[in-house]
């Protein structure tokens, strides 16, 4: 029996937010209030907003592809538009800045220099 990946909401134990067939483990993931961020196994190049608000998880919202497997994310909560950054092992590695809301881009995108990275984490103060 294969199993699916899921994230436990401990308000709704034993409800639980099942991934996509195909979907074994997330690659990345943050929480910010009631919005969990994820890049799914099987859908490496995205993002999906998942709000856990209720025992009836629902995506949200998807990005856009971003060109290579996403390796971290982090939330921007104190913006004046809150935001994650998103971290993908491109060669050079690239941080995107994606809406909370919608996951839209927002502003540029950071590439970093030939020789940094690659990038394994990401964190915001």
């Amino acid at each position: 029996m294969t199993l699916s990946a899921w994230i436990l909401r401990p308000a709704y134990a034993p409800s639980r937010l099942t991934l996509a067939v195909g979907d074994t483990a997330p690659l990345a993931m943050a929480a910010v209030t009631t919005n969990v961020f994820l890049a799914p196994s099987s859908a490496t190049f995205l993002v999906r907003k998942v709000d856990v608000s209720t025992s009836t998880f629902a995506v949200s919202a998807s990005s856009a592809s971003l060109g290579a497997p996403i390796v971290a994310i982090a939330p921007m909560t104190n913006l004046a538009t809150p935001a994650i950054a998103v971290a993908t092992n491109e060669t050079p590695a690239k941080i995107y800045k994606l809406k909370q809301s919608d996951l839209t881009a927002i502003g540029s995108t950071l590439t970093l220099n030939t020789g940094e990275g690659p990038v394994t984490r990401l964190a915001y103060d």
